[in-house]
C-alpha cells in the first residue's frame, strides 16, 4: 500500500525540480541590459542644469543624470534647484515629473514625510522604461 504514496512523493519532487528549473530559466531570460545601458540609446550628453531647466536636450542628458544617481543624494530643495520646478506630477505630488519628450518623462519618487527620494525612473505613456532605487 505504500507504493502509490512513494510514487506521489517522487512525482511531486520531480514537479518541484521542474518548476524550479523553469523559474530560473525565465528569471535569467528576463535579465537584459541594465537600466543605465537602456538609457544610452537616448544620448550620453553630460548633465547641464541650466540646459535642463530651460528644457533643452533633456532626453540626451538623462543617461548622465542617472548613471551616478546624483538625484539620490539630494534633498527635495536641492533637486528643485538642480532641475527646476517639475513640469507635472505623476499620479500624485509625491512623484515629481519632468517632460523629456512627447512620450517620455523623468519621475522622482519622494515619499511624504521624507526629504530624499526612494527611487527615480524614466516612464513612457504605458510603462516604466528604466527604474533606479536610491540606497
Amino acid at each position: 500500500m505504500n507504493w502509490p504514496l512513494c510514487a506521489y512523493k517522487q512525482h511531486k519532487g520531480v514537479n518541484l525540480r521542474y518548476f524550479s528549473l523553469l523559474f530560473i530559466v525565465f528569471l535569467l531570460a528576463g535579465c537584459g541590459d541594465t537600466p543605465i545601458a537602456e538609457l544610452e540609446q537616448y544620448g550620453k550628453e553630460p548633465f547641464n542644469s541650466e540646459q535642463w531647466r530651460q528644457k533643452q536636450n533633456r532626453l540626451s542628458m538623462v543617461w548622465s543624470l542617472s548613471k551616478d544617481k546624483l538625484i539620490c543624494t539630494q534633498t527635495t530643495t536641492q533637486i528643485i534647484d538642480l532641475l527646476g520646478q517639475p513640469d507635472a506630477y505623476y499620479i500624485s505630488d509625491m512623484y515629481k515629473s519632468w517632460v523629456l519628450s512627447s512620450t517620455l518623462t523623468f519621475v522622482i519618487d519622494i515619499p511624504y514625510g521624507k526629504d530624499k527620494p526612494e527611487l527615480f525612473f524614466l516612464g513612457d505613456l504605458n510603462d516604466t522604461v528604466a527604474e533606479f532605487s536610491c540606497p
